[in-house]
């Protein structure tokens, strides 16, 4: 199980690495206020590496580490789960993250 979400990381790690280019370019052409939009949409990311790195840990404990705390437990599944209806937490923080962004980008591609 870890080698399938680690697989599925590694994708989400190049376009991390894509995206923080991207963005230190797009801050030099069109000012600072792109830095912070990006950082939402990389804590979404950080948070989901969180969650699949609480995942595994409790997969090789055996379901011990997710015990004490069910909570934790369904959070951390909700986050590396693909919602039904795209309407948890995760989901719509990400949705914002990248709306904000292109909401802020889109007017400067219109003008290229």
């Amino acid at each position: 199980m870890a080698h399938v979400y680690w697989n599925r990381w590694d994708k989400l790690y190049q376009f991390t690495q894509e995206f923080d280019s991207a963005s230190l370019e797009a801050e030099a052409l069109w000012g600072s206020e792109i830095e912070e939009l990006s950082m939402n949409l990389r804590k979404c990311v950080s948070q989901l590496r969180a969650s699949i790195e609480a995942f595994i840990r409790n997969e090789y404990s055996g379901g011990e580490d997710f015990r004490a705390d069910k909570d934790y437990a369904n959070e951390v599944k909700a986050k590396i789960n693909l919602s039904t209806d795209g309407k948890d937490e995760f989901s719509v923080a990400l949705r914002n993250a990248i709306q904000g962004i292109e909401t802020h980008v889109r007017p400067h591609l219109a003008r290229s």
